[in-house]
């Protein structure tokens, strides 16, 4: 040890600190991804932050809120050296709050298109 004192064990207290973009769950990190309501009909690249820098998030056509998306080994290195773990983005599907004349035209004439609505069949929401 230390001025010929005897040898011990060193305890070293790591705090990590709370990160603005990620919640973590173990090895992996969350993040939320906001998406237009175009993208999640139709799909997209979307570039997203992750820790080793930007990555392309395939989107796919017709995700929905609160959707998770894995990418593999982005996430938080295991002790040891063991397996990193995984970026799981959150879709966040942000509807617009404001439309001008032609994007509501635009969707007055999907609505016009679509048939029935997302309440059809479920029990309690006939008539």
């Amino acid at each position: 040890g230390r001025h010929g004192g005897p040898a011990g064990d060193l305890f070293v207290i790591v705090h990590v600190e709370e990160s603005p973009l990620y919640e973590r769950r173990g090895r992996d990190l969350i993040l939320d991804v906001p998406v237009s309501f175009t993208e999640a009909a139709l799909g997209a690249g979307i570039p997203i932050p992750t820790p080793d820098g930007r990555v392309s998030l395939k989107v796919p056509g017709g995700v929905r809120e609160g959707t998770l998306l894995r990418v593999k080994g982005k996430g938080v290195p295991g002790l040891g050296g063991k397996k990193r773990g995984d970026l799981l983005a959150r879709v966040r599907v942000v509807t617009p709050s404001k439309l001008n004349k032609e994007e509501k035209q635009l969707l007055e004439r999907l609505g016009e298109l679509q048939k029935g609505t997302p309440r059809d069949g479920i029990p309690g929401w006939e008539g």
